[in-house]
């Protein structure tokens, strides 16, 4: 697994964050600033799970990947 890099930026409401993989295979959480603290910390809890179960590199579809966290 590459380095994982966190970025909070101000997004609109609908997206709490998104994670990219980069050409280094480093992975890019991008946080939505305007969350609270806690829910800041929740899609952070969220990116991470998709991480740790490999989903960046999988077949399966985004409902599927949804489910599993």
């Amino acid at each position: 697994m590459g380095e994982i890099i966190i970025r909070y930026l101000s997004m609109p409401c609908s997206i709490e964050a998104c994670t990219a993989t980069d050409s280094n295979d480093d992975y890019n959480i991008y946080i939505n600033s305007n969350l609270s603290f806690q829910e800041q910390e929740k899609a952070k809890q969220h990116e991470l799970s998709h991480i740790r179960q490999n989903h960046f590199y999988s077949n399966k579809s985004t409902a599927v990947c949804e489910s599993e966290v």
